[in-house]
């Protein structure tokens, strides 16, 4: 895939550098108009066409809403194209039957898993807060490590119950594997953009992407 380096204003997408001293961006906003950015050059085949070959595996993650689990699969399964390229894994935390009876319609549809992690105690006293955080952190190492370590997939796509995602979630996913596999300075790839409402985006140029060192939100790649 041919990229080319230039420089341009914060854009669309950001990607994530574990590189301290390879920090392209900062949250000053005079600096990210002058930081170098890699611009991947378009035309790239979206994910229902040309190989079937796989891309990354989505893990999502769901608890206690069957709601936002259903219109999430919802989403993606109308968008991925080919299954065999975008596997689904959803994992559970806990075993609420509202939500297992949610997600067992989609278990049809090709390429889509339901796992359920059942939770520890700390060995430790925590404040409630912190038992919060603790659980969600217990979550999706086991997840995490059960799409890896388990199933084998080499890369996975991590989200959440309660995301939309957009019309360009997977062709941009596409797009970016190889740069995740040829940078070793990038830590993920993000989805994520804090800005991205209609008339806050320029659509016309879906090409253009912005390194940072700031964690963005779910919508993550990552790779062993």
């Amino acid at each position: 895939m041919p990229i080319d380096y230039d420089k341009g204003k914060a854009m669309k997408y950001r990607l994530m550098s574990k590189a301290d001293d390879r920090r392209l961006l900062a949250r000053d906003a005079d600096i990210i108009d002058r930081a170098a950015i890699a611009r991947v050059v378009p035309r790239i085949p979206p994910p229902e066409t040309g190989t079937s070959s796989f891309v990354a595996a989505v893990i999502v993650f769901c608890a206690n809403r069957p709601n936002a689990i259903r219109n999430h699969l919802e989403q993606l399964t109308r968008l991925r194209g080919n299954p065999a390229r975008f596997p689904i894994v959803i994992s559970q935390d806990g075993d609420a039957r509202d939500v297992a009876d949610a997600i067992a319609p989609f278990l049809q549809k090709g390429s889509i898993f339901h796992v359920q992690h059942t939770k520890e105690e700390p060995k430790v006293k925590m404040m409630k807060s912190d038992r919060n955080y603790f659980f969600i952190a217990q979550h999706y190492k086991w997840a995490l490590d059960h799409a890896f370590r388990e199933m084998g997939y080499s890369h996975v796509i991590v989200t959440e119950d309660d995301l939309d995602i957009a019309e360009d979630f997977f062709s941009y996913f596409f797009a970016m594997k190889p740069l995740l596999e040829k940078d070793p300075s990038l830590w993920c790839i993000s989805a994520w953009n804090d800005n991205g409402g209609k008339d806050l985006t320029d659509r016309r140029d879906a090409s253009r992407l912005w390194r940072t060192d700031f964690f963005p939100g779910l919508g993550v790649e990552l790779t062993m």
